[in-house]
């Protein structure tokens, strides 16, 4: 007997998700609660794996980027100020971003006693370790035990992640007192020999990709050197007391909303100046649309991005991107552009929420070739509202770990 119930339940639900699709019409988009994981344990168990990280996977403890990028991309176009007025605008939304983002960086280093700041190294900690087990797990002798990790943030936490739980990585730097950045040095496996048989075995291995620079990086000539944030610990100090700036308003969303003080007559101080220049010497690409206009690191910079088109130009690769709602044009157009050109690419994009799914959706584009991009949003409960968001830690509890028990029984070779 012929359920048209089911039959007209099935059809509603694939309608709803035609029509939330926002643009991603020839990529499926799908809850969990039809997400098939066994699909996902199988091109894992297969393919060469890649993850894009941004700002989202920190937002409990590091404020994210918000508008700041439009409104400095814009600022420089907005005819309303003047060049003084522009460049104390930009002075008071980088001196924002240095003390909510940058700064906070600082309580990482060492013995951490910031609650918040730990909750989020433990969900870092507890996703490398699963993909550790995944890596040692994969039954396919011709892939090795490397995964590449790309990310848009400048923040340490893979750094501690990897310091705390005593696990190999590779970040591009060589030497010891004095550590140079070289995207030469990411060509590297590591196999261990034991002490007793002379049996040799490769470890796990993860190559950390910082795209946009890192706080741990500082230029020396035209040499990028390893640094223990003394630098923004110098900054910090040194323009505590910085003051004259234009209070910044979280919910400006593009330049035309910026409000100043029209009375007032402003100019750009010594102080202020002396503070952009020491911010210049950071070794990130600013928060702008033009971010690459500003860089002297173009070299490092660009070639950093042209590993991470290669990397998804391979043959059965997987990318997995979580806190990222592709609002960087670089990034989503090398990613839109390997979705179309490698039919065995496969894009798994975790979205926190529906409204970030949406946003997703927009930035990401549509009219691609292939069926190989997957947009996961969190399951609907009865009520209609979602159970909960897809952060790291419900990441890593309601996939990853479910993944560490599946890798090595089903779609290997």
């Amino acid at each position: 007997m012929i359920n048209f119930t089911n039959i007209l339940k099935t059809c509603f639900r694939k309608t709803l998700e035609f029509l939330n699709m926002g643009g991603l019409m020839v990529s499926q988009v799908t809850t969990n609660n039809d997400f098939d994981i066994d699909e996902m344990t199988k091109v894992i168990e297969n393919g060469n794996i890649n993850f894009l990280v941004g700002s989202g996977i920190s937002s409990k403890y590091l404020s994210v980027l918000g508008n700041i990028e439009v409104l400095l991309t814009e600022l420089k176009f907005e005819s309303r100020f003047d060049d003084q007025q522009k460049k104390v605008i930009k002075v008071s939304i980088l001196k924002k971003f240095f003390d909510e983002v940058i700064v906070k960086n600082i309580n990482l280093l060492g013995d951490c006693t910031d609650p918040t700041a730990n909750t989020v190294i433990d969900t870092y900690i507890e996703c490398l370790r699963l993909w550790i087990d995944i890596l040692l797990k994969r039954r396919n002798g011709l892939l090795n035990k490397q995964a590449n990790i790309f990310t848009s943030n400048y923040d340490v936490f893979f750094e501690k992640a990897f310091d705390q739980l005593g696990v190999e990585f590779n970040d591009g730097f060589t030497g010891r007192f004095v550590q140079l950045f070289k995207t030469s040095n990411f060509s590297k496996l590591i196999f261990k020999k034991s002490l007793q048989y002379g049996n040799i075995a490769e470890i796990p291995l993860f190559n950390l990709f910082k795209v946009h620079g890192s706080l741990t990086w500082c230029k020396e000539g035209q040499n990028v050197v390893y640094s223990d944030l003394s630098i923004v610990k110098k900054i910090q100090q040194d323009f505590k007391d910085l003051t004259d700036l234009i209070p910044i308003d979280g919910s400006w969303k593009k330049a035309s909303e910026i409000v100043i003080d029209t009375t007032k007559k402003y100019s750009v101080t010594t102080r202020m100046q002396e503070f952009l220049d020491r911010y210049g010497n950071l070794a990130i690409i600013n928060p702008t649309k033009l971010k690459f206009e500003d860089s002297v690191l173009d070299c490092n910079f660009y070639d950093l991005l042209r590993i991470f088109s290669n990397e998804l130009e391979k043959e059965n690769t997987a990318l997995f991107v979580f806190g990222f709602s592709f609002a960087d044009e670089h990034i989503a157009k090398i990613v839109k552009r390997a979705v179309d050109s490698n039919p065995t690419l496969k894009v798994y994009i975790f979205a926190f929420d529906y409204s970030a799914k949406d946003e997703i959706t927009v930035n990401i584009g549509s009219d691609f070739k292939y069926n190989n991009i997957q947009v996961i949003i969190p399951p609907i409960g009865t009520d209609r509202k979602e159970k909960y968001k897809l952060n790291l830690e419900n990441i890593n509890k309601n996939i990853f770990s479910k993944i560490t028990k599946r890798i090595g029984q089903i779609g290997g070779k």
